[in-house]
């Protein structure tokens, strides 16, 4: 079937996946957005096809409605729209959070029971070229499970892959998406906060670190995780990291914590990789939990 889509949220989501669905043929035809100007912004990116109308407007014989919008307004907006009439029986509804489970979109049963999450596995920046970061990536998807049929034929029109999210996990499944990317942006922020420190600017420590930054990337794609790590944990060099710590308590003594808490991460990661260095990575282990010890006390 031809399904005929209808999105709320013209943010960095809804926009991005408004004109991605519409690059990739889909029949996208009503979008809403409380701000009114974003809404008719976006239905003018993805050309004629797609209106910005109010929900009272919504065409009533949509097929799939995605929900794009922030997660702590999703429970409002569902209770205004279960006193709308477009929903019917045959129409999905799918909110694209990450962490909230399809269940938040109960009070709409009594107009459909195909309700259902789809959660891009993708950073969104609103950039221009953001919807183009929605083709060939995988998509976590739950719901019912008529939905999820009609759901996965959408995504392979964007070339995606799914893969099913156990409701019960899927706040630590969210986690793990943001520590792979906000968390890997906050290192980064911090790593270039030290380089400032030496005398380069943010742009100049971005440019000397990308290298080191992609070739991390790939060695992790190539050969995972802990064969991926190297530097003086890894060797079990005591001296070096010793001075690391000491420097930053003299320069950046607010990053101390953070050196301490993702070096025990590396400490666990080298042991599993290197058990000859079982011994030298302890007396690590003792120091960084001495170090922790004593900023504890101070606190």
């Amino acid at each position: 079937m031809l399904e005929k889509i209808g999105i709320i949220g013209a943010g960095r989501v809804g926009q991005s996946l408004a004109r991605a669905l519409c690059e990739a043929g889909c029949s996208v035809q009503a979008i809403y957005d409380a701000d009114e100007s974003r809404a008719k912004c976006c239905a003018a990116l993805c050309g004629d096809m797609i209106q910005a109308r109010p929900l009272e407007a919504f065409p009533p014989d949509l097929t799939i409605l995605f929900i794009a919008v922030p997660d702590d307004s999703i429970p409002a907006l569902v209770q205004k729209l279960s006193t709308t009439s477009f929903i019917s029986l045959d129409t999905i509804v799918v909110h694209t959070s990450g962490v909230l489970l399809s269940t938040v979109l109960a009070p709409l049963r009594s107009q459909t029971e195909l309700l259902a999450a789809v959660h891009p596995v993708q950073t969104l920046t609103s950039s221009p070229d953001d919807w183009q970061r929605l083709f060939g990536i995988y998509y976590g998807v739950e719901g019912h499970y008529r939905a999820l049929p009609r759901l996965r034929a959408i995504i392979q029109k964007l070339r995606g892959k799914v893969f099913i999210i156990p409701q019960k996990q899927k706040a630590l499944y969210h986690i793990g998406c943001i520590f792979a990317s906000n968390y890997l942006v906050s290192v980064e922020a911090v790593a270039t906060r030290i380089m400032e420190q030496v005398g380069f600017t943010e742009s100049e420590a971005i440019s000397i670190m990308e290298p080191l930054v992609l070739a991390s990337l790939d060695n992790i794609k190539k050969r995972g995780i802990g064969r991926a790590l190297s530097g003086p944990i890894v060797r079990g060099d005591f001296g070096t990291v010793k001075r690391h710590i000491e420097e930053l308590e003299k320069s950046v003594p607010s990053l101390v914590p953070s050196y301490l808490t993702l070096g025990q991460v590396l400490i666990d990661l080298a042991e599993s990789q290197h058990p000859s260095e079982k011994d030298k990575l302890l007396v690590l282990r003792s120091y960084l939990a001495k170090k922790s010890q004593e900023l504890s006390g101070k606190e």
